[in-house]
């Protein structure tokens, strides 16, 4: 975890705080649900996430997804490949991360 980052996405939204950890590479979805758009692929194994929050159930046991910029665009240009991913593809010990905060459109 780090912080104060102050990252801002597409629309504005301001992120002072980040986890920076493993992860397995994935499809980011434009919302937390899998038939969301893809708007984005997720190819490195260690990445950035700014925020988290609830969507659909996914195969960890949970519904906790976190919200990234993925390394390639899919879908959706206009938000430059940022998205959610299934918290099952971020290692962590516990979701949502404790310290990281909730997303603010979620």
């Amino acid at each position: 975890m780090s912080g104060p980052t102050h990252l801002a996405d597409h629309t504005g939204n301001t992120y002072t705080k980040d986890l920076y950890c493993e992860n397995s590479p994935g499809k980011l979805y434009g919302r937390p649900s899998y038939t969301a758009p893809v708007t984005g692929l997720l190819h490195t194994t260690t990445s950035w996430f700014t925020c988290w929050t609830m969507g659909e159930p996914h195969p960890g046991g949970n519904n906790v997804w976190y919200y990234t910029q993925g390394d390639e665009t899919v879908q959706l240009p206009s938000i430059e490949a940022r998205g959610a991913i299934p918290a099952n593809h971020v290692w962590t010990d516990e979701d949502p991360f404790p310290g990281l905060p909730r997303c603010p459109w979620g």
